[in-house]
């Protein structure tokens, strides 16, 4: 096995848009957002994911997952389509993990967004 670390800008041509094909090789991908599954099952919609999965009844699921208020029927929806993905889609999911953060109290200015970012741009100490 032949690894490359590369900045984005050098790989991403390779796989985007989506539909191109690349037999023989693994492709990593990182994705930090929120825990609400919208925000990553998004991500395998059709046209969207480098692993070329286009499959109307998991965009029809995911629709139906999205619009569904009452949060214990919208759980049941979310988990028919990770089914599906689970079932059908050439993708391994080898862990999933939160990103943890502490600052100290003389720390003012960093923030996290909702995916997880931290953001030191304006940090300072006071």
């Amino acid at each position: 096995m032949k690894i490359e670390n590369n900045e984005v800008g050098t790989w991403a041509g390779k796989f985007y848009p989506a539909g191109k094909t690349y037999p023989g090789l693994l492709l990593p991908n990182y994705q930090s957002v929120p825990g609400e599954p919208a925000f990553s099952m998004n991500f395998l919609l059709s046209g969207r994911a480098e692993s070329n999965w286009n499959n109307a009844a998991y965009d029809a699921q995911y629709t139906k997952a999205i619009g569904t208020l009452n949060a214990v029927e919208r759980k049941a929806e979310w988990c028919k389509a990770l089914k599906m993905e689970n079932e059908q889609l050439p993708l391994i999911t080898p862990f999933v993990f939160d990103v943890l953060h502490a600052a100290r109290a003389n720390v003012k200015n960093a923030w996290v967004e909702a995916g997880g970012q931290i953001h030191l741009e304006g940090a300072s100490f006071k």
